[in-house]
């Protein structure tokens, strides 16, 4: 009979057990319990009981094994109380349960999320036995599951004071739950804990801390992580560089992103949906939409289809960037695709057609969503775009259709509504409105108090502003920069310069948020009119702050960081970024570029961002020697430059007939290691080909394939059809010139 078990043959064994009955060949404690094994894998656990039962009549005496057996079906049937009670049946016989009994009742009752239930077990257990690692480590996961890293620890010191050693498995679920949560230093730590033991982290480990380093940004941390694992002979797999790209594109970093998906295709690892869908995501971030749409050519080639999230993505992106027409096309195409209708594709496409003005067009396509309820979404973002046209009534009769529908608004919604009637000067309907929303439970958030307190402000109600600014933080609602800036602005608009320059130390000692372009331009404004109201002057008002940028003088800037000195606002590289953002904005590249030494001077190294505006500033104005003199300052400081930079770097060189200049400008671009498909994509195809250098295209081609660039067939049929597309444009121009 044991050995029809082992094969598997269990319809032959049943058929043994009855001819035993048969013969009056009397079972033994083996014979039942090979039984009731057999029995328990049919799922037939009655009558595995009922042998159980007859056992004793019989005055066969079950064994742990006998009981364990059952015990641990009812346990993989989910029947954890009919475990327990033959645990009970199992005491009452005088048979003691073992280290197995314990494991898999704790398992059982964890699965069952019955955590509280499977430590007082443990602990029963614990007066008779010592529990193996597998009951430990059940209640370990669980803990980590339920996010009670607490709990976790505690049991893991409770079984080292028994003397049962974790082991790598249940340190990985430590380390990932750690990462997770942000605490890589105590994931560090624990790390460094399994080595001494003796222990060998697997791929599992070290991906828990590749996603944790990403997830706060520590890039630098996670390239240490991955030479680490790869020094240790651990490769890394799909999911190790998934984490990795979505880290880095998420932390925009999607150049270093395709550098190393160029890496792992070389490596031979075949890249998955994840992969692209993060690569998509992370261009896309960076408005960056051709070569997300490159790169769901490449992935469709390959055979992967896109999802669901990918269509939204890059619906979304096309919006954002005026291509509506595109938008809706691919819209279309996920449909013919086989993906159902559902609220978030239609939610993103008429969030995209609001943004670019067409609120009719996007007022229709909630009627046309056929089969499908419009969610609160659908309704609030529809309402956003009807005030952004100040559009109340139709907005209000939006809410009044939703209500019927029974959809609750949400805060968003409220805070919609009540900023359009402060626009409109009705601080009564917003009062109502706000007292709505809270009336519905509906908690307000720090762009509903933000909208009050710049309504406050415009109407010179200082002591209300500063009153809604308390209650902010009495909520526990905390402020943003807009809110700040709200303040700022305000303050000095009212000659409050101690309580604006408080407001602005607050943010600047604070980690919440540093003060941003928009805060350094409100100061600089107040400054201008403080001294032309000096001067007798007539103040100068600008529609927009790039115009104030445009007149500026060098002497006001540094009366502004000298004004912040005084009051103790300590100008830092946060500070010289927004303030050469603004002259480079305005493509004033002199005087930038004296900010940009000031700081030097004061021992403050400028970051990449003010590189790269900087650089951006010279392109604009065309001084492409002085652009490249700031990369190569980059470069020495540890920072690349990005590929948008060589792409007009190179084809300003190829507009002044400098080719020479533009291959040596391409031949250290393919120095830096960055993806080969995306160098082609960004320089020969939108840099050169669109611009009508095809043969300068073509000879750049070449020079990648001379220094051994690899492009993928996808990248050569890109070109040769963006080549083929100019070349119809050019002759379609010839023809219309001709006709003319």
């Amino acid at each position: 009979m044991s050995t029809l078990k082992r094969l598997g043959h269990l319809n032959e064994a049943l058929r043994l057990w009855d001819s035993m009955k048969i013969d009056k060949c009397a079972p033994n404690v083996h014979t039942y319990t090979v039984m009731i094994d057999n029995l328990c894998k049919n799922g037939d656990l009655d009558t595995a009981h009922k042998l159980l039962e007859e056992m004793s009549e019989k005055g066969v005496t079950p064994s742990v094994v006998t009981y364990n057996t059952i015990i641990g079906c009812y346990c993989k049937c989910g029947k954890v109380d009919n475990a327990l009670r033959t645990l009970q049946l199992m005491r009452s016989k005088s048979c003691n349960p073992d280290t197995w009994t314990c494991g898999i009742l704790i398992r059982g009752l964890c699965s069952n999320s019955r955590v509280s239930d499977a430590e007082a077990l443990l602990n029963d257990f614990r007066r008779d036995l010592i529990p193996n690692l597998v009951s430990y480590r059940s209640l370990i996961e669980q803990y980590c599951q339920m996010g009670l890293l607490e709990d976790a620890f505690r049991v893991k010191s409770l079984m080292e004071s028994d003397g049962c050693k974790p082991d790598m498995v249940l340190y990985t679920m430590l380390i990932e739950m750690l990462a997770k949560n942000g605490n890589l230093e105590e994931a560090n730590k624990l790390l460094c804990e399994a080595f001494a033991e003796g222990l060998e982290p697997d791929v599992r480990t070290y991906t828990a801390l590749v996603g944790g380093y990403c997830k706060v940004g520590k890039i630098d941390a996670v390239i240490e992580v991955m030479k680490f694992m790869e020094s240790k002979g651990c490769a890394p797999n799909n999911w190790t560089y998934h984490q990795l790209i979505h880290g880095l594109c998420m932390n925009g970093k999607v150049e270093e992103a395709m550098a190393w998906f160029n890496k792992i295709v070389y490596k031979g690892v075949e890249p998955d949906i994840m992969m692209y869908t993060a690569l998509i995501q992370g261009q896309c971030m960076k408005n960056h939409v051709n070569n997300a749409l490159r790169l769901l050519y490449k992935m469709e080639k390959q055979g992967l289809m896109p999802d669901e999230f990918v269509f939204t993505i890059l619906i979304e992106s096309l919006c954002k960037v005026g291509r509506l027409n595109e938008a809706q096309s691919l819209f279309s195409t996920a449909f013919k695709m086989g993906f159902s209708a559902n609220n978030v594709i239609y939610n993103t496409l008429m969030n995209g057609l609001l943004k670019a003005g067409q609120v009719e067009f996007s007022r229709s396509l909630v009627d046309k969503m056929v089969g499908i309820v419009p969610d609160i979404y659908a309704y609030s973002t529809l309402i956003h775009g009807l005030c952004e046209q100040s559009k109340l009534g139709e907005a209000l009769e939006v809410l009044d259709e939703m209500l019927l529908k029974g959809i609750q608004p949400n805060t968003i919604t409220y805070t919609t509504l009540i900023h359009e009637m402060l626009k409109e000067g009705s601080f009564d309907r917003a009062s109502q409105m706000f007292d709505q929303m809270v009336n519905h439970r509906c908690k307000p958030n720090t762009v509903t108090c933000t909208v009050f307190i710049k309504a406050y402000f415009d109407t010179g109600q200082i002591k209300e502003a500063e009153d809604m600014f308390v209650e902010m933080e009495r909520l526990g609602i905390k402020p943003d920069v807009v809110t700040y800036g709200v303040l700022i602005d305000g303050f000095s608009n009212f000659d409050l310069l101690d309580h604006a320059y408080g407001i602005l130390k607050q943010m600047m000692d604070g980690d919440t948020c540093n003060p941003d372009f928009c805060v350094y331009s409100d100061l600089i404004k107040h400054l201008l009119r403080r001294k032309a109201c000096t001067s007798g002057d007539a103040c100068t008002t600008w529609k927009d702050t790039c115009g104030m940028w445009n007149e500026l003088g060098l002497e006001i800037v540094f009366q502004l960081l000298d004004e912040m000195i005084n009051y103790g606002c300590t100008p830092d590289v946060t500070t010289y970024f927004h303030l050469i953002e603004g002259f480079c904005k305005a493509g004033r590249l002199e005087e930038a570029n004296t900010l940009f030494n000031t700081m030097k001077e004061k021992d403050i190294s400028p970051n990449e961002n003010i590189f790269n505006i900087l650089v951006n500033c010279c392109f604009e104005t065309k001084s492409y020697q002085t652009g490249l003199g700031f990369m190569g300052a980059m470069r020495e400081l540890g920072f690349q430059p990005r590929l948008d930079s060589y792409r007009r770097l190179i084809v300003g060189f190829c507009e002044e007939g400098l080719f020479g200049e533009a291959k040596t400008a391409f031949c250290e671009l393919l120095g830096l290691k960055k993806n080969h498909d995306e160098v082609a994509w960004e320089i020969l195809i939108e840099g050169l080909v669109k611009q009508g250098n095809v043969s300068e295209c073509y000879e750049l081609l070449s020079v990648m394939e001379e220094e051994g660039c690899v492009l993928c067939s996808e990248t050569y049929e890109l070109i040769a059809r963006e080549v083929v597309s100019q070349s119809d444009l050019a002759s379609n121009k010839s023809v219309v010139e001709a006709e003319q």
